[in-house]
């Protein structure tokens, strides 16, 4: 099941051992969410169900149903993350990587079916953690529909009320997923779709204020210089890492330590070109 991405509590901390050409663990791909990993640990779903809802309300029913089934490939993924940080040997914790991967595969797979079709029941926040799960488990192809089932969703929310700011840390987790997705090698990869996704998440964030927004934004930034460095186009790379640089710098004065921040868009400049690479900018 070893596939997908990098970084859950410090991501930025963590680029340089994403960017490595190697299979991602359990734990690497677990860290590639940023913000989503407090949702990650904290997103448990209790609805009851009963038979009056199961004969008079099917629907509400079957998204409580969904729910359970969310919550539990969910906490099957942070139990796997917790055991597999709970060892210092590279085989037990590969190990500890199948089994919890494969646990929360079989049990979406079973349930596939149903996700898809009672999708419209979900909130844009399951539907985007649903999304998440499914990256990691290395369903890409599914998690691509309910990723952006989530964002049409806020798209409506929008549409309806005005604006979507109680969405706002889904929106952009949905569009950072994407966007990575949409830059990795496979037969779903393109690129100009993932930067899009990229450009449209770090226009919503460039409004923000706190030094805790910012940093969330120089991370945006940041992920996208290292997918291109990885998949992309060199001189856009340069692009996002100046972007980030440029953010840190802004903001330094405020860190209580950045050395390690720093490091990490250090480490990413001074990966090499791919030959042929090309250089034609953020396209």
């Amino acid at each position: 099941m070893d596939g997908f991405a990098a970084d859950l509590v410090q991501r930025v901390a963590m680029l340089e051992e994403r960017t490595k050409p190697k299979q991602k663990t359990l734990l690497d791909k677990l860290k590639d969410w940023g913000g989503v990993g407090t949702l990650l640990i904290a997103l448990i779903y209790t609805f009851p169900s009963n038979l009056y809802q199961q004969t008079f309300q099917p629907e509400k029913k079957a998204r409580e149903d969904l729910r359970l089934i969310i919550e539990q490939s969910t906490m099957i993924l942070a139990d796997g993350l917790k055991a597999a940080s709970s060892t210092s040997n590279p085989s037990s914790a590969s190990q500890l990587n199948r089994y919890y991967t494969t646990r929360a595969y079989l049990v979406m797979a079973r349930q596939q079916e149903s996700l898809l079709k009672y999708k419209d029941q979900l909130t844009p926040t399951e539907l985007m953690v649903v999304g998440m799960n499914f990256s990691i488990v290395n369903r890409p192809d599914l998690a691509l529909i309910f990723l952006d089932a989530s964002l049409s969703q806020i798209q409506r929310i929008k549409e309806i009320k005005g604006d979507a700011a109680e969405e706002l840390v889904t929106q952009l987790q949905a569009l950072r997923l994407k966007a990575q997705l949409m830059f990795l090698p496979s037969k779903l990869q393109h690129l100009s779709t993932g930067r899009n996704a990229f450009k449209e998440a770090i226009a919503i964030a460039q409004t923000s204020k706190s030094v805790q927004e910012k940093l969330s934004l120089i991370d945006l930034h940041h992920s996208w210089a290292g997918l291109e460095r990885l998949h992309g186009d060199w001189a856009c790379s340069e692009t996002q890492l100046n972007a980030a640089l440029e953010i840190l710098q802004s903001i330094q004065s405020q860190l209580f330590d950045n050395q390690q921040l720093q490091q990490t868009l250090i480490v990413t400049s001074q990966l090499p070109s791919r030959p042929q690479q090309p250089r034609q900018g953020c396209l």
